[in-house]
């Protein structure tokens, strides 16, 4: 997974001294989170975390966790995390505290004060890129994004103001997984409750998380999910294009993609085109092809096609960018038509995609 992470400096009002430096704000152990979480807040000030006094109302940096330095907090965390009773108490503290309240689950994911006007990464980044606590708090946050999900969710919205969103980006930027193979799995159960906004969100994640073993697995809930409901189909291709498939497994694929043709949306063909003509294995390209002339209609010729928004303009792109992109694309298209007794208006798609798209040699057969 690529490296990423509530890091850089951002800026907010300065107010009292007492805020120059996490060390130096005020160790009388008044929390936000109050008797309830005694031992939580305990467990963090012991790894150098110190928790938010008060909710923010007058000054919003209060409202957050600060940590002099994180990478020191996590190598305490470790040390902590050694002793099973206490690392049962930390995650068990912090799921009570995340079931408590969204708002004190979304202190933990924001980025925590380092210095005056200085904030890095969030509480929950921190604790797991710990080994030991991995496993158990993704368990937790995925949860959350389960409970969380049935609310209103805009994918649209900035990061900051979508909790299950925070979640799954803390999850997609980790360094390293523990767990992959039990992060795949529960994230195809909250695929299952979630609804469709953020089953996207989780099908991206999935493919970037998924093991090879996981991938046949993988595929049929894509595929299902595709049958249910073609609104998932480009984000599904999207995900697709991200696993490395065996031979057997491409050739699925390539029928799952034969299988949407005829339904799929006018809005949705051209990608599904170029993901069928793309992703087919080599030994299978010339059936590929002759799934797509069976199952795809156009009603006008190149020379009637003027509206930008058409489906043509855009079908004949994904032809010939897959032309450009596999040789035996351009050989078996050719081929294909080349068996017909009357061009159609796909043929004459096709053969426009061959001559702008095929190598010199193949257009002069042309």
């Amino acid at each position: 997974l690529n490296k990423g992470a509530w890091t850089g400096a951002s800026t907010m009002p300065r107010t009292t001294e007492e805020h120059d430096h996490p060390a130096k704000r005020s160790k009388s152990g008044a929390s936000l989170f109050g008797d309830e979480h005694r031992v939580l807040v305990a467990l963090l000030a012991r790894i150098g975390v110190e928790s938010p006094a008060t909710d923010g109302r007058d000054d919003p940096s209060a409202a957050q966790f600060a940590m002099a330095d994180a990478l020191e907090s996590r190598t305490m965390a470790q040390r902590l995390a050694f002793d099973e009773d206490e690392r049962v108490a930390l995650v068990g503290g912090l799921k009570a505290l995340w079931d408590s309240s969204e708002k004190w689950l979304r202190m933990c994911l924001a980025p925590s004060r380092t210095g005056a006007d200085s904030w890095g990464e969030s509480l929950a980044k921190v604790l797991l890129r710990v080994d030991s606590l991995q496993p158990a708090l993704v368990d937790t946050l995925l949860e959350r994004v389960g409970a969380l999900a049935s609310e209103a969710f805009d994918t649209d919205a900035p990061l900051a103001d979508s909790t299950p969103r925070l979640i799954l980006s803390h999850l997609r930027w980790l360094d390293a997984l523990v767990a992959p193979h039990e992060l795949v799995m529960k994230l195809l159960q909250v695929l299952e409750v979630c609804p469709p906004p953020v089953q996207r969100e989780v099908i991206a994640l999935i493919s970037e998380v998924a093991e090879d073993a996981q991938h046949e697995l993988v595929i049929d809930t894509f595929s299902t999910l595709m049958v249910e409901d073609c609104s998932f189909t480009l984000p599904v291709l999207h995900a697709l294009s991200v696993l490395e498939l065996q031979p057997d497994l491409a050739e699925r694929v390539m029928e799952m993609l034969v299988r949407a043709l005829p339904s799929a949306a006018s809005t949705d063909l051209p990608a599904l085109v170029r993901a069928l003509l793309q992703s087919a294995p080599r030994s299978s390209v010339a059936k590929a092809v002759e799934q797509l002339r069976t199952h795809v209609r156009v009603e006008r010729a190149p020379a009637d096609a003027a509206d930008d928004s058409a489906q043509e303009p855009q079908l004949l792109d994904a032809i010939v960018s897959s032309v450009q992109f596999r040789r035996e694309v351009a050989t078996a298209l050719l081929a294909e038509v080349s068996k017909s007794e009357g061009l159609t208006a796909l043929d004459v798609w096709l053969l426009c995609a061959l001559h702008s798209g095929a190598s010199t040699s193949t257009s002069r057969k042309l």
